[in-house]
């Protein structure tokens, strides 16, 4: 499977996403193209290649008919009223250019996506409905392009999922048209929930709401670094040139590792000793429900002599805040313990077998392309031994047996 990484080293934009996906092996004719079916008028796209603190990276420009071409870094933000001496291009008129496109289903989904949630933030901003907000007459096009393009230029390269690292977060104060405002601005802010952020000494505008926005919908786990096998590297380039760094972000394209395969998990962790075992036993429940990778309990010896127990959570980063907001609200502890870990598994895949009690799935385990174990699946064995009326050892043995019989392990 595809999967790319943002290495997000001087923030993001659209116009950065697009020069780094190009840099990449996107190519241009193909993004144009794939445009081309918006009928969206007045506007030319090209590439160059620039050099950002001797770095040499694509930087992709949009240059609209009639406009002179300026730094892009908050002119597409979106507008919620006023400045009558231009057009303006809402949130709604947005959403059915991109509809009526001929735009793959995917790319349509994840475009309207990506400006529904700036919308929503914006429109939450101004206190206005999200499909009122509009958009400047050059920002619309702009934001178009950067987004959809974006979208695009992630399906045209197969691209099933994205990561980024922490995103940095610069200061200093930036000029809209709302006036001035803090650095980042507060849709490229609103749109970060759940990112992990790192402070930059840098004081422009390095996060752009469309930056910010396509982080938000095409990201699966903010801060985290895939396993993966690098295939490319792209560097898109920004408006800036910045005496502390490279405006540059760096996209990192491959494939998920198939061999034997490692990944991060957060052990969570918190002591009671005044808990119900009905309690322990529907939280269980509840954070396996969740999405928890596993749950288990380990008596331990509290202050003042009393016997407790140990609640350990594994969880992926991703579902590393829904799982330690049920434990803080469900249980009566006042705090968590958490460690970051690497762990490494087996090649898995699913293999299914006939016995006399029928049809069994058995996880097959892998190591450096040999086939080492098996483990029949409970579920299944549990009904089969329910439905025939034998002991579940007889069940899980003989799916063993058929499975060894069959020559699979030998695979």
């Amino acid at each position: 499977m595809n999967i790319a990484y943002f290495d997000l080293f001087c923030g993001l934009s659209g116009d950065m996403t697009l020069g780094a996906l190009v840099d990449a092996g996107l190519p241009l004719a193909e993004l144009k193209r794939g445009l081309a079916t918006l009928q969206l008028k007045g506007y030319a796209l090209s590439s160059r290649r620039v050099l950002k603190h001797s770095v040499s990276a694509t930087k992709v420009d949009v240059t609209i008919a009639g406009h002179r071409q300026e730094p892009r870094s908050h002119e597409h933000s979106p507008h919620h009223g006023g400045d009558h001496g231009h057009s303006h291009t809402s949130l709604k008129v947005i959403l059915s250019l991109i509809k009526r496109s001929g735009l793959p289903a995917e790319v349509k989904e994840s475009a309207s996506d990506c400006f529904i949630r700036l919308g929503r933030v914006e429109g939450k901003i101004h206190g206005v409905d999200p499909m009122k907000v509009t958009f400047h007459e050059v920002g619309a096009i702009d934001s178009i392009v950067d987004i959809v393009g974006s979208c695009l230029g992630f399906h045209l390269l197969k691209v099933k999922e994205v990561y980024c690292s922490p995103v940095p977060i610069a200061h200093g104060e930036i000029q809209t048209r709302h006036g001035r405002l803090p650095n980042p601005g507060p849709a490229a802010m609103g749109l970060l929930g759940g990112f992990p952020l790192v402070r930059v000494d840098i004081d422009r505008e390095i996060l752009t709401p469309t930056g910010a926005a396509l982080l938000s919908t095409l990201v699966r786990e903010p801060g985290r670094f895939p396993d993966m096998t690098l295939r490319s590297i792209g560097w898109g380039a920004g408006e800036w040139d910045l005496p502390q760094r490279a405006n540059v972000s760096r996209l990192l394209l491959g494939e998920t590792t198939t061999s034997e395969r490692s990944d991060t998990v957060f052990l969570i962790e918190t002591n009671l000793d005044n808990a119900s075992g009905e309690l322990v036993g529907y939280l269980f429940e509840k954070l396996l429900a969740a999405g928890a990778l596993d749950v288990y309990t380990t008596p331990v010896q509290m202050k003042k002599c009393r016997p407790g127990v140990k609640v350990s959570v594994l969880a992926a980063p991703s579902t590393r805040a829904v799982v330690e907001d049920i434990l803080l609200r469900e249980t009566p502890t006042f705090g968590l313990r958490r460690t970051f870990m690497e762990r490494s598994k087996l090649d898995r895949t699913e293999d299914l077998v006939a016995t006399r009690y029928g049809k069994i799935r058995l996880k097959v385990g892998r190591l450096a392309g040999k086939t080492i174990k098996a483990s029949p699946e409970y579920e299944d064995c549990r009904i089969a031994a329910q439905r025939h009326g034998v002991p579940l050892a007889k069940v899980t043995e003989a799916a063993r047996e058929a499975w060894k019989k069959d020559g699979r392990k030998s695979r």
